[in-house]
């Protein structure tokens, strides 16, 4: 919950929300699904560094699972966008590295000059734009 305002008050789009219910599913990473009647689980953004602190790779968005007698009910936040690895990789270098003191447009050309979105080509890394699939268009500038 307390993700979902932090986003809400910030220049990202908003998270879609995705629900689900039927029978247990084993491809939910984390839980432990096998022979429960009951549970109720919630799984944080989870994420991971790679090279040094800035170097973030997105491993699973936040989820709320209810399980009742072998019936699962979830909710999970994906991205706004297909792009759901850029998205969750540019928030969280924009809230754990952003100085939050500045205003909102000096955060975002910080975040764009710091943090460019990139893809593998051959050995190197390219920087293409991206951020007009993750941020609110008012924010968004070319």
């Amino acid at each position: 919950m307390k993700l979902l305002i932090k986003i809400f008050n910030s220049p990202f789009r908003f998270p879609k929300l995705r629900f689900c219910i039927g029978p247990l599913r084993q491809d939910i990473p984390y839980f432990s699904l096998r022979n429960k009647l009951f549970s109720i689980n919630y799984l944080n953004l989870e994420w991971k560094t790679k090279l040094n602190r800035y170097d973030y790779r997105f491993e699973h968005g936040p989820m709320f699972s209810l399980i009742f007698l072998g019936l699962q009910f979830t909710i999970k936040m994906v991205a706004p966008t297909e792009y759901e690895n850029w998205y969750w990789e540019s928030w969280l270098y924009y809230d754990n590295h952003i100085d939050k003191k500045l205003p909102i447009q000096k955060r975002i050309e910080k975040m764009k000059e710091c943090f460019p979105i990139q893809y593998k080509v051959g050995s190197s890394y390219e920087s293409i734009g991206g951020y007009q699939y993750l941020l609110k268009s008012k924010y968004y500038s070319k």
